[in-house]
């Protein structure tokens, strides 16, 4: 899991990832739903990583893409996004 994480497309800050749920239905929904009601954590792992998979695939390809078709997005902490970055000289 780690090694799919560092191959998210980021930037000098840190990033929330986070899945997008409103989009799931269909086979997308099925499988997500199963994971989480049979109680296999291997089967919600797998899941999770799939998602992870086909965003990171996405990214890598547009790396201006805001959101993945699989609903997975990076965004800014919430106390991060509202403060500008501040730069100190060494």
């Amino acid at each position: 899991m780690e090694k799919r994480v560092a191959a998210l497309p980021v930037s000098d800050s840190k990033k929330l990832l986070r899945i997008d749920f409103d989009i799931f239905d269909g086979a997308r929904g099925r499988a997500m739903l199963e994971a989480a009601v049979a109680n296999d954590p291997k089967l919600m792992r797998d899941w999770f990583l799939n998602t992870l998979d086909g965003a990171i695939f996405e990214f890598a390809f547009d790396p201006d893409l805001e959101r993945s078709s699989t609903g997975v997005s990076l965004q800014a902490p919430p106390n991060q996004a509202a403060q500008p970055a501040v730069k100190t000289e060494e």
